[in-house]
């Protein structure tokens, strides 16, 4: 019975968890972006002798790996709501 109201508060809460980590992904995946592009700029104009690994490389590839932790974390709470559904429940998880 516990197991079944912990499904139920999570079944319920899935849209809201969905749309959070939906929107850090989303702007983790566009800050990744602007930082490899300002990078590439910043790279064009660098001379010889300055640091082949910069911060704001650091910050692009940060931000990439935080995007896929998001995607992952979606998958993640869908794969706990197929190990938590009662047997006999047929469950099927829409967008």
């Amino acid at each position: 019975m516990f197991f079944f109201i912990i499904f139920l508060i999570l079944f319920n809460m899935r849209g809201l968890v969905h749309i959070v980590l939906k929107f850090f992904a989303g702007a983790s995946g566009l800050t990744c972006f602007f930082f490899f592009v300002g990078y590439y700029l910043q790279r064009r104009e660098a001379t010889a002798d300055e640091a082949a690994l910069s911060f704001t490389l650091l910050i692009a590839i940060g931000e990439g790996v935080f995007s896929i932790c998001c995607m992952s974390a979606m998958w993640g709470y869908d794969a706990l709501l197929f190990r938590l559904a009662p047997p006999g429940y047929d469950l099927i998880l829409f967008e």
